[in-house]
């Protein structure tokens, strides 16, 4: 299952609080090798946002998508007729910080509840991460809290199993067509029941 793609690089996305710029980061390896190189010292990481945020903004809009609250994000994130394809940023982001950064800091930049089992995608995530030497130091950003769609791919693709990677992609295309946070352990095992029929 093809992952969905996350959003590319913001026109108009708000502000943070220190005003970063936000130049053209340099593409993820190509060889998906790891750890992934440090960053230019020009160039903004998921680490210098953290270290700029002065907690959440109100209201905690990013990219149209409502953060303030799990079931508000999950509405806004549901696809429209007639409306062109959502991306995943607003899942992938958020997993990628949570993995990556001190709670209060990836808290402070999406500040919604986080769903029961959330920790059974982060744990890996942060675990991979680890294992592979990627760090929010390493991570560049093409805007506030926005990793370009090839970095956020490179994250996932390196530090997930591909059955979390799939797992994923399916939550992310079940809450955007409306039938919202299926749960991990169920999406994992109607995943393994589809591979055995």
């Amino acid at each position: 299952m093809p992952m969905p793609r996350p959003e590319q690089a913001p026109t108009t996305a708000p502000a943070p609080a220190a005003r970063l710029q936000y130049p053209p980061p340099p593409a993820p390896p190509a060889d998906n090798s790891v750890p992934p190189p440090p960053l230019p010292q020009h160039v903004q990481s998921l680490a210098t946002q953290a270290a700029v945020a002065r907690g959440p903004t109100q209201p905690a809009v990013w990219f149209e998508h409502d953060f303030s609250d799990w079931q508000r994000l999950l509405q806004s994130v549901q696809r429209q007729p007639g409306q062109q394809q959502i991306t995943s940023s607003w899942l992938f982001m958020p997993l990628i910080a949570d993995a990556l950064l001190p709670a209060h800091s990836a808290q402070a930049a999406f500040p919604f509840q986080r769903p029961p089992d959330w920790n059974q995608l982060t744990g890996p995530l942060r675990t991979g991460c680890a294992t592979h030497g990627i760090t929010a130091e390493r991570v560049p950003l093409d805007g506030p809290w926005h990793a370009t769609a090839t970095w956020q791919e490179y994250v996932l693709n390196t530090a997930l199993s591909l059955e979390l990677i799939e797992t994923l992609a399916a939550l992310a295309a079940s809450c955007q067509s409306g039938g919202g946070w299926v749960g991990v352990q169920a999406t994992l095992a109607a995943q393994q029941e589809a591979m055995m029929a």
